[in-house]
Parts: C-alpha cells; sequence; structure tokens
C-alpha cells in the first residue's frame, strides 16, 4: 500500500487566532486555494498519484476545500470524509482564540501530561495518538497492493510521523514542521517505510514559495 498525506491549504484560522476544528473552522484563504490549486496542476502535469484508488479528507472546512482543488485531478470517482484525520479533538473549545483558550485552560503539555485532555469533550495526547496508530492499521489491514490519498493537517502528519518512528512523544528538542498542501508518503508492506517528507515543489516559485 501507498499512503500519500497531504496537508491543507492556507486557512484563515491561523490569522485569526482561532482553534478551529469540525465545527467552526473557516476554510482557506486566497492564498490557500493558490496553494491547492497549484497542487492540483502539478499531480495533473506528474501524473504521481494518478494510480490512487481512494481518497479520505479530514472533515474540516480548510481540508475538504483542499480536497475540492484535487477533484478533477484524482482518479477516484468519491472522496471519503473520516473523521479520524482530524488533529487532537478540540471539545468544546473549538472556535475559541488561543489567547482564550490559555486564560481558561494554561499550557497544553502533551510531553509533560500526555493524558490531560485538551479542554472538556476533547482528546488526550494518547488518545490522540491510539486514533492514529488505529486508522494506519486499518489502512494497512483494507487497502493491500492500493494507493491512499489523505488529506489532513499538520499535527496529523506530525502524530503518524511520531507513531511510525517510535518516537513516545513530542518535545524532544526537535520537530516536523510540514507545510501547506505539502506531501508526505509512506509505502507499506510488511513495515512502513518513509518515501518522501514535506514534499512542496510546486510552491517553490514566486509569491508561493512560503509555507
Amino acid at each position: 500500500m501507498k499512503l500519500a498525506v497531504i496537508r491543507h491549504g492556507d486557512s484563515h484560522h491561523s490569522a485569526q487566532g482561532i482553534i478551529a476544528g469540525p465545527r467552526t473552522c473557516p476554510g482557506l484563504t486566497s492564498h490557500g486555494i493558490a496553494q491547492s490549486q497549484l497542487l492540483a496542476d502539478r499531480l495533473r502535469r506528474s501524473g504521481e498519484l494518478s494510480d490512487c484508488s481512494i481518497v479520505l479528507v479530514s472533515p474540516v472546512a480548510r481540508a475538504i476545500q483542499t480536497a475540492e482543488a484535487l477533484s478533477g485531478v484524482l482518479p477516484a470517482a468519491t472522496f471519503i470524509e473520516d473523521r479520524r484525520l482530524i488533529e487532537i479533538d478540540p471539545g468544546n473549545v473549538d472556535g475559541m482564540t488561543y489567547d482564550d483558550y490559555r486564560r481558561h485552560y494554561g499550557i497544553f503539555d502533551p510531553a509533560s501530561h500526555p493524558d490531560r485532555w485538551f479542554a472538556p469533550d476533547g482528546e488526550t495526547w494518547n488518545e490522540f495518538r491510539a486514533r492514529i496508530r488505529s486508522l494506519l492499521s486499518d489502512l494497512a489491514c483494507r487497502y493491500d497492493d492500493q494507493t491512499i490519498v489523505a488529506v489532513a493537517h499538520a499535527g496529523t502528519i506530525v502524530a503518524i510521523l511520531l507513531e511510525l518512528f517510535g518516537i513516545p512523544r513530542p518535545g524532544t528538542g526537535a520537530r516536523f514542521e510540514p507545510v501547506h498542501t505539502s506531501i508526505t508518503t509512506w509505502r507499506h508492506n510488511d513495515a512502513w517505510i518513509l518515501e518522501s517528507y514535506n514534499d512542496a515543489l510546486h510552491l517553490r516559485a514566486g509569491a508561493f514559495s512560503r509555507g
């Protein structure tokens, strides 16, 4: 199985400083739409994911809109929303500003407190990791010998990297920072093999060179 995980394009929530999960995400900026179109152009020219049989999409507006930009390029007839691809579930703070979050709940520190929930009705870091672990196991069993595209988030990509490389928690002094619309590709036979990380060659030109 080949798994290509695409990060969504630039989103309004970053500039607005809000926690934007499945319920409140304001979607892509015009720059994020342009980034997604550049990715679509790349895939159209290269044909590098032309054998994909299914596209899974995080049910968050910025991921859905990124996937929509690829709908005329990827051969899969339908896109399937999969909640397992969201970042850590923010629970009842979905839509809250980060400043208000810190005033109410302090700093979320998964390295020191992996079993503390992000907020009421939200996930803990360990629950998030368990969800990602279950997702990977399911994909490896269900889609043997197929190419799968997943449109998700930086946090999802990072959690997959940590999980598959057996890194127990963040806070090691180094970090991953996948850029908008980058592609991270894995292959699974008997084991998971990282083929590429943070591939964003389509963003290299002009105004779109920034992540």
